[in-house]
């Protein structure tokens, strides 16, 4: 675990120089300050305690993404129990000079309500990759429904996404390996650090206000089971927040200036 926390903060501040350089100043300072300890969680019992650590919640960031993709992890498997016949779908579209996000979350809303589909449960993501041959924006569902037929959906993807064909894929969700692709980061956190800043900011202001997971149907509101509250090694579960102190606050401001 340790050697993964290393990487994600050379990730991190990686990525955030990045978005300093592009001129996102705002989002840059978010990512910095991402993992400082704001104070400290005790046990109300035997006064066990464990830092508490400020969060960006940014999707690109490595420190973050990886417990939002736990949070639907549980949510999406949860749910896809309940199905008969679930499906990953996988639609592509053809690499772009800017990615567009938004217009492949459009065509996949008017896709889902055409005959013959009708898919009235699941969920999408939609991930972004740049590896030197333009952008190239795909999207992952699960839908739950008995039979698709592959020719058909190429056909009507690739006319809603201005192609006459469209590469898709169906593949039966029953099996678990499903999950990683739905759930997968927008965009990997290491690759956007290995972009230009220019790249960099052109992906993160083209997922401004994009919802690049969905659910819809009676997954939108649905919810996994509560996970089980926290207990200490003495076996009490109350537990207290106990902010850091002014001086410690300071001290530790200094120490990550001077990094």
């Amino acid at each position: 675990m340790g050697a993964f926390w290393d990487n994600a903060e050379v990730v991190r501040r990686s990525v955030a120089a990045k978005l300093r350089a592009g001129g996102e100043q705002k989002l840059a300072a978010r990512l910095e300050h991402c993992g400082e300890v704001v104070g400290y969680v005790r046990c109300g019992n035997c006064g066990a305690s464990h830092p508490a650590t400020k969060r960006c919640n940014l999707r690109w960031c490595p420190q973050c993404a990886w417990r939002i993709t736990a949070e639907r992890c549980a949510r999406v498997s949860a749910w896809a129990a309940t199905c008969t016949q679930p499906k990953h779908v996988v639609l592509t579209a053809r690499n772009s000079d800017a990615p567009e996000p938004r217009k492949l979350g459009k065509a996949f809303a008017k896709l889902r309500r055409q005959k013959p589909f009708r898919w009235e449960r699941g969920c999408r993501t939609i991930e972004t990759t740049n590896e030197g041959r333009g952008w190239h924006v795909h999207l992952h569902a699960l839908v739950d429904v008995r039979w698709i037929e592959p020719g058909e959906l190429a056909r009507r993807w690739g006319m809603l996404v201005g192609q006459e064909f469209a590469i898709v894929k169906v593949k039966d969700a029953r099996l678990t390996d499903y999950l990683a692709e739905l759930v997968k980061y927008a965009c990997k956190p290491a690759q956007l650090a290995s972009w230009s800043p220019e790249e960099a900011v052109t992906f993160i202001r083209a997922c401004e206000g994009v919802r690049l997971f969905s659910t819809w149907g009676d997954l939108r509101g649905y919810q996994p089971p509560p996970k089980a509250q926290a207990i200490c090694e003495c076996g009490a579960s109350v537990w207290e927040f106990e902010p850091l102190g002014l001086s410690e606050a300071i001290d530790r401001a200094l120490s990550q200036a001077w990094r």
